[in-house]
């Protein structure tokens, strides 16, 4: 009797250690990666897009983009006018030196706020936008534009609510002399697929 507890006391110690080290495996349903990245575009797709427009076709289409205001930035409380084209206006993903730093602190803050949202990846929703936004010298947001929408109205809305979640930015450092910078950014949600064979 002793000897049967005895034995059954280490079985069920040896069970434990087993389950503890290789758990049972349960058959969950795993969703497909998403991708999220904020990044220039491809210089292929901006060359494809269109054919080289001439001086004053290609201002007037600047104008007109940053005119298109998505339904959500048309939220915004600021009352301050579109972006305008006579300030600095540069892409986040400047390699100049001046900028560099800077735009980093913004990419970070804006990342950190930006989801991909659940029912678009429901429906494996995918697609790439250009914002443009305005600081002030504080770091303030002042404006979002949607320059070229996804197609997506759910993934058009999630990275504005990013650059809005993000505001207040990191003031301007001193050697940026500028009261106020226009950030263009590109937004790409991707969801890749793995196949299982």
């Amino acid at each position: 009797m002793g000897l049967a507890m005895v034995v059954s006391l280490w079985v069920h110690i040896l069970a434990l250690a087993l389950w503890q080290f290789f758990p049972p495996q349960t058959r969950q349903p795993t969703l497909p990666p998403l991708v999220l990245e904020i990044e220039a575009p491809e210089e292929k797709t901006v060359r494809d897009a269109s054919p080289p427009p001439s001086e004053d076709s290609g201002k007037k289409l600047a104008a007109e983009r940053l005119r298109r205001v998505d339904q959500f930035a048309a939220a915004e409380t600021s009352s301050d006018p579109a972006p305008s084209l006579d300030e600095e206006t540069i892409s986040l993903e400047s390699q100049a030196p001046e900028y560099l730093s800077y735009l980093s602190q913004v990419k970070v803050r804006i990342k950190s706020r930006w989801i991909f949202p659940a029912e678009a990846r429901d429906r494996y929703e995918s697609g790439r936008l250009t914002l443009v936004f305005t600081l002030d010298r504080t770091g303030k947001l002042h404006n979002i534009v949607v320059e070229s929408p996804s197609g997506r109205p759910l993934l058009d809305h999630a990275a504005v609510e990013a650059v809005r979640g993000a505001d207040p930015f990191p003031a301007f450092p001193e050697h940026i002399n500028l009261q106020r910078l226009n950030i263009r950014a590109h937004f790409d949600y991707r969801i890749r697929v793995i196949k299982v064979r």
